[in-house]
């Protein structure tokens, strides 16, 4: 904020020591078969989200040069929180487009509903809408395929993401399949967004500047690549159920995700 007019300001350095947050999903969802071509999907998930993170933060009085005047203590701080609740709602559709032959295609669409919590990281926050195209192809017993679309943000189009998928299903024996997967999602452009407080630099974060009238400052997302390895197993447990394994694991560094997250479930059928 600016003082007695002199045209100084107090700047806001935060140091994050510490930062950690974990996830527990539990996915309910639901597929209706329209027709032999055209389907629709429900997924809600039930998160629960815990934050543990340590930080520092001090003052300094500069003036209009930018020159340092005088520092303050530095204060340590601390963040500690549970929460559980829904996350997004998805509604999905696919159409069949193509079937059997050397080459199957569909086209998706996927709306995402903001009913999940954004200050508990349990939601995006924003509308969303997926067009994707979705391709497979046989290999003996086996399959590749692969998924390309945009996710596009209904209230800021600059969020909007480049969504491609490729991978294989092994049929390793007639109930019992190894799957890998690599799940891409990248930014177009930079997100900018405003915080309390001048000059508050963030580690991953630019700076684009501070306003002094509303005293706050523009960071940046810088433009990101999230690509994941994605492997499990499924088995087939009856001709209705099947029970899946696997773990997705980070190939870039962008984002905030964990060194490996296990996944697991049942999927039954009527």
């Amino acid at each position: 904020m600016t003082v007695d007019g002199a045209g100084a300001a107090f700047i806001q350095d935060v140091t994050v020591e510490s930062f950690q947050l974990e996830y527990y999903w539990t996915n309910l969802y639901a597929t209706y078969g329209i027709t032999d071509r055209w389907d629709v999907n429900v997924l809600l998930p039930l998160v629960q989200t815990k934050m543990r993170a340590r930080s520092t933060r001090q003052l300094a009085l500069v003036d209009e040069t930018g020159a340092l005047l005088g520092l303050t203590p530095e204060l340590r701080e601390r963040a500690d929180g549970d929460a559980f609740g829904v996350g997004d709602l998805l509604l999905r559709t696919k159409y069949r487009l193509l079937q059997g032959g050397p080459l199957s295609l569909a086209g998706a669409l996927t709306l995402r509903v903001p009913t999940g919590e954004e200050e508990n990281f349990q939601g995006l926050g924003d509308t969303t809408v997926t067009p994707l195209m979705v391709l497979e192809a046989p290999v003996g017993r086996h399959s590749v395929h692969g998924t390309v679309g945009f996710e596009v943000n209904a209230g800021r189009i600059e969020r909007t993401r480049a969504r491609y998928t490729v991978g294989a299903s092994l049929h390793l024996l007639e109930q019992l399949a190894f799957l890998v997967d690599i799940l891409g999602s990248s930014s177009l452009v930079d997100d900018e967004f405003d915080v309390p407080g001048l000059g508050v630099p963030v580690n991953g974060l630019d700076l684009v500047g501070v306003n002094l009238n509303n005293n706050t400052t523009t960071l940046a997302t810088p433009q990101s690549n999230l690509i994941d390895l994605a492997t499990g197993l499924k088995v087939a447990l009856g001709p209705r159920a099947v029970f899946y394994v696997g773990a997705i694991i980070p190939l870039t560094d962008d984002g905030i995700r964990a060194d490996v997250i296990p996944t697991g479930g049942i999927e039954v059928g009527f």
